[in-house]
């Protein structure tokens, strides 16, 4: 297995972990099996094999970088892809990746979880590692190339990679881990149908694609309303996939951060903990838990005032179980309520 055919690269994921790739080779598209079938077998390291190419500079690069992350790669090559190196001037920038040949040895057996586990034919495999800190900052930079370009992590749907960000954004928490903007924002925000609607529309002027695609891509954003996110996520990504979109935050954003553009569910929780609601209207728990008991008295009876009395009592430590209290309240009555409030205002 070697960068080209390796579905999962998890190697360069550990490689650019220990030591961030640099821009010329992170600007560049991956190496993929059309770019090098051509090739005469002189082009690679491993030439029986056709595998580790190295007829370009940033081949070069990626070729040593995984095999210094997999730890398993026969020395002859590893020696050829050293050569090839030096022939390029780049040996010093490799320099920093041999460190992670005896990691990468000694972890090689042991098992690992994973942010992702998808049943293939060949049975389970799994993708982007987070049992410790190192694996989980490692499978993170892997992810988020797939937020800079469409042909990243190219045999995972969208709802899968979502799948495996949600995962990876809970192991950093747990772990200490620091969590780019972009990842956070996709695991913490809502679906937002106006958002996908609104990039939808740009899509064809962005990407030079034809009015039958323009059309897929507008009919996917239009049915987030549906609820079915994971579906057009799905769309949309194959769509991106077949232009070749590279993603920009402006105005080409990936699927996923098109699609997750509503409130964070942090800012959800903050307003539910703030706001008693009285049916959908939402009031300031405070205010409720200020209402005077006279008050309560003056305007509710029976059950009513019981409720009404409860809530309040709830209203400033619980903002929740206020709520749920006043949904015992009939329309008229919780009109009353709403009246009452709005007289303290």
């Amino acid at each position: 297995m070697d960068p080209v055919n390796d579905n999962n690269p998890v190697p360069l994921y550990r490689a650019d972990a220990l030591h961030a790739f640099p821009e010329w080779v992170t600007k560049e598209a991956m190496v993929s099996p059309a770019n090098v079938a051509h090739l005469h077998q002189s082009a690679f390291a491993d030439p029986v094999r056709r595998e580790f190419p190295i007829h370009t500079k940033v081949a070069t690069f990626l070729s040593y970088a995984y095999a210094m992350g997999a730890g398993d790669v026969d020395e002859v090559v590893v020696k050829n892809i050293e050569k090839a190196a030096s022939a390029w001037g780049i040996a010093d920038e490799l320099a920093p990746y041999a460190a992670l040949l005896d990691e990468s040895t000694k972890e090689a057996s042991a098992p690992q979880p994973f942010a992702l586990v998808v049943e293939r034919d060949s049975g389970p495999t799994g993708y982007f590692p987070c049992g410790d800190a190192h694996d989980t900052d490692a499978s993170i930079r892997g992810i988020c190339r797939s937020f800079g370009d469409s042909r990243w992590n190219a045999e995972l749907t969208g709802a899968q990679i979502k799948q495996a960000a949600t995962k990876l954004v809970e192991a950093a928490d747990r772990q200490g881990v620091d969590v780019p903007g972009i990842l956070r924002d996709l695991h913490d925000r809502t679906p937002d149908a106006a958002s996908a609607v609104k990039f939808a529309s740009i899509r064809q002027f962005m990407t030079g694609c034809d009015d039958e695609t323009a059309g897929l891509y507008k009919e996917a954003a239009a049915a987030v309303t549906d609820g079915d996110v994971d579906q057009c996520l799905d769309v949309w990504l194959e769509l991106d996939r077949a232009c070749g979109v590279k993603y920009s935050k402006t105005h080409t954003p990936s699927p996923w951060h098109a699609f997750y553009a509503g409130v964070s569910e942090a800012d959800i929780e903050k307003v539910a903990a703030a706001n008693v609601f009285i049916g959908a209207a939402p009031v300031p728990a405070m205010i409720l838990a200020g209402v005077r008991a006279d008050d309560i008295d003056a305007a509710f009876a029976g059950d009513d005032r019981t409720i009404v009395k409860a809530a309040c009592a709830h209203a400033a430590t619980n903002a929740m179980a206020a709520s749920q209290e006043l949904t015992k309240l009939n329309a008229l009555s919780a009109g009353r309520l709403s009246a009452l409030l709005l007289a303290r205002c």
